[in-house]
């Protein structure tokens, strides 16, 4: 009878004591700090227990810092740049209008911060991390230059691998849902070389057994492919791995070179 008493009020304890528990997580680039409060307790309907975050803030040279045009707590997240010499951070945001995601750059102007709105969505750092790729643009991060991209048949955050270390060839995974769509009409907007290809996938051609690239001149949209077969570069198989491992280990292959125009080159893997 004793333990039936004691053990509730033990289990009381753990949650009591559990709740009051708390915890940071933060991402640093030189003067700029975006810093995650997480405490511990309910985090469903059914009084399920776990971590959760409860406060967002930014920091610049250690003093609280609120940007102009949105709430701190509307943040997702932010991410650094994976070059430690830059000095800025991609924040994005789902709370908004329009209920997709919004970037925006939070940077150091000499010894100011700047907090500039993207209007558009990127995961991807790329070159030397001082720029970041959009669906139609590289944005420079510390000067905000941007520079024109044709051609990507998606947005990247569905199938873009790589970027030459020149920004002058981007690389997607070819896939046959790639594809944008009107958004007023819903319709899909053609493709011919995707269609062309794809049509040899569902005829049982080239697709059994390789992995294919699409190599992309930002310039000009024109498209090269790349073929891969899959028992030669086993780590490119899809089934049961993680496409952000087949991501990092498709990165850890490639080789480029100058050529005698100075533009780099695929030389590897080929």
């Amino acid at each position: 009878m004793a333990i039936r008493l004691i053990l509730p009020l033990i289990i009381l304890v753990i949650i009591v004591l559990g709740c009051g528990k708390s915890k940071t997580d933060e991402v640093k680039s030189g003067r700029l700090k975006y810093v995650e409060t997480l405490r511990y307790g309910s985090v469903g309907t059914h009084g399920s227990q776990g971590w959760y975050v409860d406060k967002r803030q930014l920091f610049v040279n250690d003093r609280e810092y609120k940007p102009d045009g949105i709430k701190t707590e509307d943040i997702a997240d932010c991410k650094i740049s994976p070059n430690p010499a830059v000095e800025a951070m991609k924040c994005y945001s789902f709370r908004n209008e329009q209920i997709r995601q919004l970037d925006y750059l939070l940077r150091m102007k000499g010894d100011q911060p700047e907090w500039t709105a993207i209007n558009d969505a990127s995961d991807f750092w790329v070159g030397d991390g001082r720029w970041l790729l959009f669906k139609d643009f590289y944005l420079n991060v510390e000067t905000l230059e941007r520079r024109e991209i044709k051609g990507l048949p998606d947005y990247p955050k569905n199938y873009f691998m790589a970027a030459s270390p020149d920004l002058e060839t981007i690389i997607y995974e070819e896939n046959c849902s790639m594809g944008l769509y009107n958004l007023e009409t819903r319709e899909k907007i053609p493709n011919k070389l995707l269609d062309e290809r794809c049509k040899k996938h569902y005829d049982g051609g080239i697709y059994n057994g390789v992995a294919a690239y699409w190599l992309i001149d930002p310039k000009t949209g024109s498209v090269k492919t790349l073929e891969l077969k899959e028992d030669k570069y086993p780590s490119l198989k899809r089934p049961g791995q993680p496409d952000e491992n087949r991501e990092s280990n498709f990165k850890k292959m490639l080789v480029w070179e100058k050529d005698e125009n100075g533009k780099d080159q695929l030389v590897a893997p080929k």
